[in-house]
């Protein structure tokens, strides 16, 4: 599978942009200026535990934020599980969080998410991917490979373009 980012799928208005202070202390766990909770995995990098209360603000973070939708009774949630928090564990200058769909069903509403395991990334608020899936450790590295070569300001520009062809001035 070739994973291509793609910018115009499900754009989600990002608010206010909140400045990305990851502090590693050498342990491998990243902690955040912001008030993120954080789950702990096994290979001790930190996961934001993303909700309604901080969903918007955590993908608005400059840079690329991945997020993982699941749900416990999923089990291609289960399996894909472990294989996220490892590219998580490799790639620590990137955000990465989880979102359960089960409790979260405001924002999956919001995102149209209909499948899980479901996959989004963002890069400076704005989302670039959004596929559901099982997606293998290359697949992962490719999306964010794509992801950190994607000039921002093309992107931008084109979506202004977009939205003055669509009269919301957006």
């Amino acid at each position: 599978m070739s994973a291509v980012c793609e910018y115009k799928l499900n754009r989600v208005a990002s608010g206010t942009t909140i400045s990305k202070s990851p502090l590693d202390d050498g342990t491998g766990v990243i902690r955040f200026e912001r008030s993120f909770e954080a789950a702990q995995t096994d290979t001790g990098m930190a996961l934001v535990t993303l909700s309604a209360h901080n969903f918007d603000r955590a993908v608005a973070l400059p840079g690329i934020v991945m997020v993982d939708c699941w749900a416990s009774w999923c089990g291609a949630c289960k399996e894909f599980g472990p294989i996220y928090e490892k590219v998580a564990a490799r790639y620590g200058e990137h955000t990465f969080g989880k979102l359960d769909t089960q409790l979260e069903k405001g924002i999956v509403s919001k995102l149209g998410i209909e499948h899980i395991p479901s996959l989004l990334l963002y890069r400076d608020g704005i989302l670039l991917f959004q596929q559901p899936g099982y997606f293998d450790e290359e697949q992962m590295e490719d999306i964010l490979r794509q992801a950190e070569s994607i000039d921002m300001e093309v992107v931008r520009s084109e979506m202004s373009r977009e939205g003055d062809s669509r009269g919301d001035g957006e």
